[in-house]
């Protein structure tokens, strides 16, 4: 799945991914789910961020843990993915600055410093 879409559309590929593998319409997930086929349409197609009572139901409609509808963010190396905010990215690379320069400031343990 791709890492740059957004998570509402990764969960409705995969709704949509786990309804086809049991060869079901969008009316008998709607019927097993609660939902209405509109609404399973519309968040097969991401027009609609559904709440996670929606995803709830979902689930169990297509008899899989909640978890099984959000998008597995490690790839086959076994590294995790974040999904983060530039800014949220800018504020840990400034973070990540500082640290750095308190770190050339600081004296290393153990050793003289030079006079």
């Amino acid at each position: 799945m791709g890492a740059n879409l957004p998570v509402r559309l990764l969960v409705a590929k995969r709704v949509k991914q786990l309804r086809l593998q049991r060869g079901w319409t969008q009316d008998e997930l709607a019927y097993r789910s609660g939902r209405s086929e509109k609404h399973i349409s519309q968040v097969e197609r991401g027009i609609v961020g559904a709440s996670i009572d929606v995803l709830a139901s979902i689930a169990t409609g297509l008899a899989v843990d909640l978890a099984d509808l959000l998008p597995n963010r490690s790839d086959s190396a076994g590294t995790y993915a974040c999904l983060i905010t530039p800014q949220e990215l800018d504020q840990i690379e400034e973070a990540l600055r500082i640290v750095a320069r308190a770190k050339r400031r600081r004296p290393r343990r153990g050793r003289a410093r030079k006079p």
